[in-house]
């Protein structure tokens, strides 16, 4: 987990909006990048300011060797 993120599940967002900043620009991560693709996606629609990981943190991993991939 990245220091200070709120994870919130795909299936979890929209009920819980409230958890996340308008003031804020968000990053979405997620494992091979489609949820986090979604979840962009759904935020940008509800106004948020957004970057999402292309390709996850899956391929994260293999560019910056050094970061931990569960």
């Amino acid at each position: 987990m990245i220091k200070d993120s709120i994870n919130i599940p795909l299936d979890e967002l929209r009920d819980r909006l409230d958890e996340v900043p308008m003031d804020k620009e968000i990053y979405i991560t997620c494992q091979l990048g489609m949820r986090g693709y979604v979840a962009a996606r759904m935020l940008m629609e509800k106004g948020y300011k957004v970057k999402n990981l292309d390709g996850g943190f899956k391929l994260y991993g293999t560019v910056v060797p050094e970061c931990v991939v569960y």
